[in-house]
């Protein structure tokens, strides 16, 4: 199982030190939190100009940006001009079913937030659609992971064997080795930037994973 460090910031600049950071682990992919506050608990920093400068800078990051918007159709196809390798939109947010099609020069995961069934998002899925899980509310980061989660992954798993699936929120090296067995992918916070040793525990928690 991989592990994508998350920039979850409220402004440009704390974006910039995570990336810089995160670049020089190295992480080959960091995921970036978009949140408009309304689809979220709280906003972060979510300008599209900005983001295509820092993906400028790290041309050998890939970057998985995670829309946490009320609408994310509204503003998908900036964060694909702008250089994003991945984008998460949530099912609950969305109008069109086909919405990959579209946007072939990215991949587009569908999210899943923490309280929705499985069973209520699966007209979006397919075989091998990539699948978000919010194991928090969306929003605030330092969160406990919700050990539902791990039963909406192992329920996902059964179901769709061949589907990259993410787990995002609450993973720490504690947490990871629950679930390893379902999930291709975590994305970790603060149990990477709140170390004093970011790179360190990035390292770490890799390894656990």
């Amino acid at each position: 199982m991989r592990i994508l460090p998350v920039v979850h910031c409220a402004n440009f600049r704390c974006a910039e030190e995570r990336v810089a950071l995160a670049a020089a682990f190295p992480a080959p992919m960091i995921h970036v939190d978009v949140a408009d506050g309304r689809f979220s608990f709280v906003p972060t920093w979510r300008d599209v100009g900005e983001f295509g400068s820092l993906r400028a800078r790290y041309p050998e990051t890939a970057f998985q940006v995670h829309l946490m918007l009320e609408d994310p159709e509204a503003e998908l196809a900036r964060w694909v001009e702008a250089g994003a390798s991945e984008i998460i939109v949530h099912a609950e947010a969305l109008e069109s079913r086909n919405i990959a099609a579209r946007y072939p020069e990215a991949t587009i995961w569908i999210g899943v937030k923490d309280e929705t069934p499985i069973e209520d998002v699966l007209p979006f899925l397919g075989p091998t659609t990539p699948v978000l899980l919010l194991a928090v509310p969306p929003g605030l980061g330092g969160q406990n992971l919700d050990l539902s989660v791990v039963e909406k992954a192992r329920s996902l798993r059964a179901r769709f064997p061949e589907a990259p699936i993410v787990v995002d929120g609450g993973v720490n090296r504690t947490t990871v080795s629950l679930i390893r067995e379902f999930a291709t992918v975590a994305v970790a916070g603060s149990a990477i930037f709140g170390s004093s040793n970011p790179a360190k525990a990035y390292r770490e928690l890799s390894a656990a994973a």
